[in-house]
């Protein structure tokens, strides 16, 4: 069972334990948000690779370097552990929670915005901009601003959520619309077009690489595990974490195949 931290808007939980450190603004380096309103001050390896990769006047490709750099160091790899009280509670003979809020922003959303941070730099676009109902745009915001990239998020202006404090903290630059969150979609989507943005929203062109971030899940279960799942559990959300993990384990399962097949052939 895959438990990522929450549905979008919902505070998830703590961070990684490794290199986040300490609580409150600070003059210097970015903060994390842990999803329960601590801050915590970004390592120090990684506050000098954000000043490489956000640094306009370096090269594409060190920049590049320095941003891959940062999301091998702090994105996914989340925890896998066994959930033995649960097991008992439920009667499951087997039963492993996956804990996405160890990505800097608290939830799976850092896989993608991290990624589109990642393309947005490489297709030489300067601004990145989302509909969000809070985390998505929390994590689009903290990725931009490591990467050194202008972000603008939409959100509907009956939406509460406290990722709005954060979205403003990473630099984000914050725009409220009357209307529901596919308003928001649609008028963020447009407003890329017109001014040439970086449309990181959810599914149209950008999918393929939406759907290989997530997809990361399962590749990660499979390495801890080394055994097939009898099933996997995950929230829905926008359904785009549903098709990637469930896309991942079908590669695996090709990936596997042809190594029997040609096993069976040589042999």
């Amino acid at each position: 069972m895959v438990s990522s931290t929450t549905a979008e808007g919902t505070p998830a939980g703590p961070s990684r334990s490794t290199g986040l450190t300490g609580n409150g603004p600070t003059a210097s380096g970015l903060l994390f948000s842990d999803g329960h309103g601590e801050w915590q001050t970004i390592p120090a390896e990684v506050e000098s690779l954000r000043r490489l990769a956000s640094d306009s006047n370096v090269p594409l490709d060190e920049r590049l370097e320095a941003f891959e750099d940062v999301v091998d160091s702090e994105i996914g790899d989340t925890q896998l552990a066994r959930a033995r009280n649960v097991e008992r509670e439920v009667g499951f003979r087997q039963l492993y929670l996956k804990f996405e809020g160890g990505n800097p922003t608290g939830t799976q959303k850092d896989r993608i915005a991290f990624a589109q941070a990642m393309d947005t730099l490489r297709r030489g676009f300067d601004t990145i901009c989302l509909a969000t109902c809070g985390d998505s745009g929390a994590a689009a915001a903290v990725a931009a601003e490591l990467a050194g990239l202008r972000c603008v998020i939409f959100i509907p202006e009956t939406y509460q959520t406290k990722r709005i404090e954060e979205i403003r903290r990473y630099g984000a630059q914050l725009r409220r619309l009357p209307g529901d969150y596919e308003t928001a979609v649609i008028h963020s989507r447009e407003c890329a077009e017109r001014e040439q943005w970086y449309d990181a929203n959810l599914g149209g062109a950008k999918v393929a690489l939406q759907l290989r971030a997530y997809g990361e899940i399962a590749y990660e279960i499979y390495d801890e595990l080394r055994d097939a799942l009898a099933a996997v559990a995950v929230p829905i959300s926008h359904g785009t974490s549903l098709a990637s993990i469930h896309k991942g384990f079908l590669s695996l399962y090709r990936a596997t195949a042809g190594i029997r097949t040609r096993r069976r052939w040589h042999a």
